[in-house]
């Protein structure tokens, strides 16, 4: 089985280098003078450096892969080290300090007991073995044992225990310093307020990744798509921008959840772990999540094997991840070769070469969104992808766009951003065809024809027809969706076509169908009008936090619903709501003499006086198997309950999945009653 991982992984470093090449070391030899050449490329490196760590670390938006913006920095660094005589060129820092800054003015600030620092990154066969090789000088042997593991593509965090209770939990920042997010934190899954057990020590500094899996981030993108909005480009950004949020119910509602992998300050220092398989032991003892499968390995060619084993198996993970951490596992070792400026000289993070293809772009299609913004979407000749063929990538905004220049028929190269979403990595400008017409953000909305509005901070085309089409259409398909109305059968063709021949204007006119207007569309038929007929009959049972969900209003999801509708209590209060916008008000009224949602919460908030979960105030934490948390909330809703999205004084009961974090141990201090969603399901009924 080594031999088989071995050739895997000599064939992902073969295309690796093939890929992008490496920058090769300058002699020692030149270090004494620089040049000519070396002093432009190191203030170009460190300018379009400063400029993606602005876009990475501060806007979550960043424009190119995580594997080029590595290649960038590694060339920067390898220039620096080389010519250490070159100071003050340009406007960003040398590498030592260079690992990113994430913190923004919206968070306060709070200072690492030990410094955070980054990773190392190593792209080929030739540079693991390197890393190897100053390990073998400096440990004085051959038999290295080597900890490899998955590495996650998240965010850093870092969080503090005093005496075992969770005191702080702070963003990396600039290493010294990051922003202290303790609030969002506490409503992340994995994480603890309390440590298990009486053998932790007095302080710790626990290292990790805030992340979002896989499943969450395709079920969240599920949702985007069913509003109408444009899907997150990758899981990292989505994860980035989540912690910043200063809704905490947006917070709990994408279920992020954290891996810890490491350490900072450890008091008393006698205490530490001496080996990494120990901290896993002490993790798990403390009922916090650690690093899954990890491999213990000896030597070089066992370490390269395992490394061949994850780029091998790497799209069978559950969470996004993007490389390959390769650590020495006995802290004694790891105490000799000690700490670099930036990033711990006994580990290296060995990063994957993303999964990309060169094809021709055939067009670019405007969306209209439920809201108005439009949204370009590149379109181009068919290629397999990490396992499964794609012809559209999303381009996010009008931005974003204009920056790529694209002609009609331009070669570009596309991949998955984080194995997961299609993206635009390349236009190969080398390759376009003279006279070739370029494609232009418009200037009138391809759905209605009205004229388009620019934002303010210029990165959306807006449409403002409120009767356009395309907005209409949208609207409906969200109405419609699982986490608003559930009416199955009504997807986008279908609402198109009910737009298209003027049944429907807004939602209400749905409840105004009949079979003599629905049998005559193309597609439709008797049996299938009677059907969703049926379908929108049934959902005027649907509980008041669904029927807000389906309204559309921004910045409500499933979680904010939930609450809202304990607040306002019935959909005909709503309707007289003054901080509701007019259209929705409009809207609801329509809804209210049209019987949807009938039933009203009682003056005392608590739930209707029918169903199993009659008089509960419930509260999700962790993950389920069965349903996405906002789904399971709409069955106990529509069950007599309400859902909150954090532990009050008024929580009756705590559905606890995996993982379950805080809030489970909050609820247990308190003695509020938990069940599992075995107990969920059974109680839920067939």
């Amino acid at each position: 089985m080594p031999v088989v991982f071995l050739a895997v992984f000599t064939w992902c470093f073969a295309f690796s280098s093939g890929l992008v090449g490496g920058v090769p070391p300058v002699p020692e030899s030149a270090r004494a003078t620089i040049p000519p050449g070396i002093v432009e490329r190191v203030r170009a490196l460190r300018a379009e450096v400063a400029y993606h760590d602005d876009l990475y670390f501060k806007q979550a938006a960043p424009e190119i892969s995580d594997y080029d913006y590595d290649r960038l920095k590694a060339e920067l660094g390898r220039l620096e080290a080389a010519y250490p005589n070159i100071t003050d060129v340009g406007a960003g820092t040398r590498l030592p300090a260079a690992i990113g800054d994430d913190r923004d003015d919206s968070w306060p600030k709070a200072r690492h007991r030990v410094r955070m620092g980054s990773l190392d990154k190593v792209f080929t066969a030739d540079e693991l073995a390197g890393f190897h090789g100053t390990v073998v000088e400096a440990v004085g042997h051959e038999d290295v044992v080597y900890s490899v593991e998955p590495k996650f593509d998240g965010v850093a965090i870092s969080l503090t225990y005093e005496a075992g209770r969770l005191v702080r939990a702070v963003t990396r920042g600039n290493g010294e310093e990051g922003d202290d997010v303790t609030p969002n934190v506490r409503l992340i899954s994995g994480v603890r307020p309390r440590l298990r057990g009486e053998d932790w020590p007095d302080v710790v500094e626990l290292r990790g990744e805030i992340h979002l899996r896989a499943a969450d981030f395709a079920q969240i993108n599920v949702r985007q798509r069913e509003a109408g909005l444009a899907p997150f480009a990758n899981p990292r950004n989505l994860a980035a921008g989540t912690l910043k949020q200063h809704d905490p119910s947006v917070v709990t509602e994408r279920g992020l959840t954290v891996v810890l992998f490491g350490w900072g300050a450890w008091e008393p220092a006698a205490d530490r772990p001496t080996t990494l398989a120990d901290f896993q032991t002490r993790l798990t003892g403390w009922g916090l999540p650690s690093v899954p499968r990890v491999r213990e390995v000896k030597g070089l060619m066992a370490m390269q094997a395992a490394v061949g084993a994850w780029a091998h198996e790497r799209e069978e993970l559950p969470y996004p991840t993007d490389g390959v951490v390769v650590k020495l596992d006995r802290v004694a070792e790891q105490l000799v070769l000690g700490e670099g400026p930036a990033a711990p000289r006994w580990a290296v993070a060995y990063k994957f070469a993303p999964n990309r293809a060169t094809t021709r772009l055939t067009g670019v299609e405007w969306q209209v969104g439920r809201s108005g913004v439009l949204t370009p979407v590149a379109e181009f000749e068919p290629v397999n992808l990490a396992g499964s063929q794609v012809a559209r990538a999303t381009l996010h905004h009008a931005v974003r766009f204009a920056a790529w220049d694209f002609h009609e028929g331009d070669v570009i190269v596309v991949e998955k951003a984080g194995d997961i979403i299609p993206a635009v990595v390349e236009v190969d400008r080398l390759q376009r065809v003279a006279g070739a017409v370029a494609y232009d953000v418009p200037e009138r909305c391809p759905s209605c024809g009205v004229a388009l509005w620019r934002e303010e901070d210029g990165v959306d085309v807006v449409c403002r027809n409120a009767a356009c089409p395309g907005q209409r259409v949208r609207r409906l398909v969200h109405f419609a969706s699982r986490a608003g109305m559930n009416i199955d059968g009504l997807g986008p063709a279908l609402a198109e076509r009910l737009v298209a021949e003027g049944l429907v204007r807004g939602p209400p006119d749905l409840y105004r169908l009949t079979a003599a207007a629905l049998v005559p569309l193309p597609g439709v038929g008797p049996a299938s009008a009677a059907r969703l007929l049926d379908e929108i009959a049934m959902s005027r049972e649907r509980n008041l936090s669904a029927v807000i969900v389906a309204l559309g209003m921004p910045g409500v999801g499933p979680v904010t619903a939930a609450e809202m509708a304990v607040r306002v209590g019935s959909l005909a209060n709503l309707a007289e709501a003054e901080e509701i916008e007019p259209v929705y008000r409009g809207w609801a009224r329509e809804l209210v003499a049209l019987g949807v949602a009938r039933r009203s919460l009682p003056a005392d908030d608590t739930a209707p006086s029918r169903g199993p979960f009659a008089g509960d105030v419930v509260v999700f934490t962790g993950g389920l198997a069965t349903w996405t948390r906002a789904e399971a909330g709409q069955r106990v809703a529509a069950a007599g309950g309400v859902v909150e999205s954090r532990l009050t004084a008024r929580t009756t009961l705590v559905v606890a999945g995996a993982n379950a974090g805080a809030t489970l141990i909050r609820a247990r201090e308190r003695g509020v009653e938990v069940i599992d969603e075995a107990e969920l399901k059974r109680r839920l009924g067939p």
